[in-house]
């Protein structure tokens, strides 16, 4: 099973990289684009004093994309493990060697995904506040230049959100599955049975003897016999904010997307009604 798990890690891996050099380059190119905006606005007064107590000039000026050098040679070590282990004989000592070469990656894409997180909270601040309080109705550079389209940059912050998801992806538009998922149920697999053979594990499984049964009054309940274990998240509060953060935007970006697909269908129910 985990050899298995391997051979769909080192397909679904490259994903992450690549959905992370997406989502930069279009953070990078909306900033490009909100600048280049900005330097061709002539404020008006009113503006000039909403600017101020905005900071909004500050805010463009210190808005950064996390460095991509560490999450590349992570996944390269990852790769290069991954193939390895491929062309050798299948260990449980084997196996346990390509997981931790993976778990490096693991952990730069976790410190990369809170560092976008911000960046994007505070492009997204410097586009409502722009969108709502500068831009004038029929602002054609705003238009040209695609500042308005926001979204993009929101569903491509999902994309990586979803292929960094340990949890059984919703609707991944390309894979079932994403690496981070097959790599957390074989460190699942490994922390339960680390010499990878049967073993009770409280919670998930017991070899039950008949004298067990007997007391149970015979009853294969599987509960009576597995026992209960309560298992901690280990996160800190902060992390456990900016986790909730994170599940709230996308939330609201499935809701976004669940109207539009509304609209969609009520769209097309008239149109195919009227002919």
């Amino acid at each position: 099973m985990i050899n298995d798990y391997l051979q769909q890690t080192q397909l679904t891996l490259p994903l992450i990289k690549q959905n992370y050099q997406a989502l930069c380059q279009a953070l990078n190119d909306y900033i490009a684009n909100l600048n280049d905006w900005a330097q061709q606005q002539d404020w008006q007064e009113e503006h000039q004093q909403l600017i101020a107590e905005f900071d909004f000039t500050n805010l463009r000026d210190s808005f950064t994309v996390p460095a991509i050098e560490q999450l590349s040679l992570a996944e390269q070590q990852a790769l290069t493990a991954l193939a390895d282990y491929q062309n050798t004989e299948c260990s449980n000592a084997g196996q346990k060697h390509v997981v931790a070469q993976c778990h490096e990656l693991i952990e730069q894409t976790r410190t990369v995904k809170k560092a976008l997180d911000k960046s994007y909270r505070k492009l997204e601040k410097l586009y409502k506040f722009a969108d709502k309080q500068l831009k004038s109705k029929d602002d054609k550079f705003w238009k040209d230049n695609k500042l308005r389209d926001f979204k993009k940059i929101s569903d491509l912050l999902d994309d990586f959100h979803e292929v960094n998801n340990p949890a059984m992806p919703l609707e991944f538009k390309v894979i079932e599955k994403s690496a981070a998922y097959w790599l957390h149920q074989i460190e699942w697999l490994q922390e339960r049975f680390p010499d990878a053979v049967y073993e009770d594990v409280i919670g998930l499984c017991k070899l039950a003897t008949l004298d067990e049964i007997k007391e149970q009054d015979y009853s294969l309940n599987p509960g009576r016999y597995v026992g209960v274990v309560i298992e901690e998240d280990g996160m800190t509060e902060e992390e456990f904010g900016e986790e909730i953060l994170m599940l709230h935007q996308r939330l609201q970006g499935l809701d976004t997307k669940s109207l539009g697909l509304q609209q969609q269908n009520n769209a097309n129910l008239s149109s195919f009604i009227d002919n």
